[in-house]
């Protein structure tokens, strides 16, 4: 392992944020899952996946509107020494009391899978993998207390693995 300067360049942009749909699929329907390299040559291949999902016949990855500003993918290191890697969590919030949403919390409350979430700069994320699918960790259903507030749903999904989240450059099919 080479190690490199890692600078910053002034001003630099540096937007943060998600955009507003991401693609998600449970891992039931799908064939293969592409992994960071085994043996990374650059610092790209580190971080990022560069093969496609392969998913059995007929199944897809489906799109979720996420409410604008409040996607967020975030990854925390985390065990002992010697012992280090990553906990993934993607938090977001979908409007609303439709039978769609309602139902889409039913189905991925014990779902394992995958989240790919665009980051505002087009850098696209993995949320879940082969050996640590995705899962809902928490999801908090409300009313909204008064009218200036929110109906809403508020999830939290979390991963593991060995570096941050990974970049996913590969496809993830959809319906035609």
């Amino acid at each position: 392992m080479e190690l490199q300067d890692v600078l910053w360049p002034s001003g630099q942009d540096n937007q943060p944020g998600t955009l507003a749909e991401v693609l998600y699929a449970n891992d039931e329907d799908i064939e293969t899952w592409p992994e960071l390299p085994a043996a990374p040559a650059t610092d790209a291949e580190y971080v990022t996946i560069v093969s496609d999902f392969t998913m059995k016949a007929g199944k897809f990855f489906s799109k979720l509107y996420i409410t604008h500003e409040t996607g967020e993918v975030k990854s925390t290191r985390q065990g002992e020494t010697d012992s280090g890697n990553y906990k993934h969590a993607f938090d977001f919030s979908h409007p609303g009391n439709k039978d769609a949403v309602e139902a889409f919390i039913r189905k991925t409350t014990n779902m394992r899978g995958v989240f790919i979430v665009t980051e505002v700069d087009g850098t696209v994320r993995a949320v879940g993998n082969k050996k640590f699918p995705g899962r809902v960790e928490s999801m908090e259903k409300t009313s909204g207390k008064e009218t200036s507030g929110g109906r809403k749903q508020v999830f939290s999904i979390y991963s593991y693995g060995v570096s941050a989240a990974p970049k996913f450059a590969g496809v993830a099919p959809l319906p035609v």
